[in-house]
């Protein structure tokens, strides 16, 4: 229990660094100062990687909270099953995502609060793009993995 305590302890310190860059006032024009035209594209690669690594995080503690919830119900399942497998990264998968889209849009709630800033759905956009590329990434390896046994 005390690493996955560390999990979402990460997951936790994670979203505080999305919420300080989004609580950041009139960081568009502060950083086009410097990035010129490549300002978008530098700020839209930022939503895409740090969403995806709040994704990989989230589904890093939940995956562990999922392992001991089967260990303490005495339903341990063989990880050499594909189909029990599947089914456990699927739950978690599809939860990570939830959570991690709930929030990017509650960070773009809040961005609507900040002096130069603005909420917009297509940064959602943005945000779940990276939440989808981090979960394609997984499913990868996974596949991967299973087809080297």
């Amino acid at each position: 229990m005390r690493k996955n305590k560390f999990r979402w302890f990460a997951v936790a310190l994670w979203m505080i660094v999305i919420f300080a860059f989004s609580h950041q006032a009139y960081s568009g024009r502060v950083t086009e100062k410097y990035l010129g035209e490549a300002n978008i594209p530098v700020r839209k690669a930022g939503h895409i990687s740090e969403f995806m690594v709040l994704f990989w995080l989230v589904r890093w503690a939940l995956l562990k909270d999922e392992r001991e919830k089967q260990i303490g119900t005495g339903v341990v399942r063989d990880t050499d099953s594909s189909e029990s497998v599947n089914g456990t990264e699927t739950r978690v998968i599809v939860l990570a995502f939830l959570i991690s889209i709930a929030y990017a849009a509650s960070d773009e709630w809040h961005q609507g609060f900040v002096p130069g800033r603005s909420s917009s759905l297509a940064d959602v956009a943005w945000d779940t793009s990276g939440i989808l590329f981090g979960a394609s990434v997984i499913l990868a390896v996974l596949k991967f993995r299973a087809s080297r046994r």
